[in-house]
């Protein structure tokens, strides 16, 4: 169940790393910023920074789930995605939960793809922010609208 404020949504990679955010009611999701993975660290930190200043009641980051390797390892972007949202826990005082991204990236490829003034490298700018803007709206939509249902309502049995 969702609650209503912005929620911060993250496309971690080892390069880049795609911000989106929600307006503060948790409906509308907007890429917001493209940060420079130098460490985890100095990831964490910013993102840690943009939490307080935006203040973001959640932070919703995207795990590659693919299929272990044939030695049974799993991929080494999960890997790092993981370690990512443990220090990124203990950075911030809000909640900082995951959603799969399987297909996030080509469904941003697909909104940029209609884009004919955008060159290349300007599309790869702005590619991990739609991405991180799918991810977050996926998790969005799955736990329904901000607030949540309302609570059923119960009989008196005084």
């Amino acid at each position: 169940m969702t609650r209503p404020g912005k929620y911060l949504g993250i496309d971690y990679g080892s390069e880049r790393v795609g911000l989106a955010i929600s307006d503060p009611d948790a409906r509308l999701v907007f890429p917001f910023k493209t940060l420079y993975n130098r460490s985890q660290q100095q990831v964490a930190d910013e993102v840690a920074a943009l939490v307080a200043e935006l203040e973001v009641v959640q932070v919703v980051v995207g795990l590659p789930l693919h299929p272990p390797d044939a030695h049974g390892q799993e991929p080494l972007s999960l890997r790092q995605a993981r370690n990512f949202v443990k220090r990124l826990t203990r950075r911030v005082a809000v909640p900082v939960t995951t959603v799969d991204e399987t297909l996030t990236s080509h469904a941003a490829r697909d909104d940029l793809a209609d884009l004919p003034h955008m060159n290349g490298k300007d599309r790869r700018l702005v590619l991990d922010q739609h991405a991180a803007a799918h991810l977050l709206q996926r998790h969005l939509d799955m736990n329904g609208p901000p607030g949540g249902p309302a609570p059923p309502a119960t009989a008196d049995t005084d």
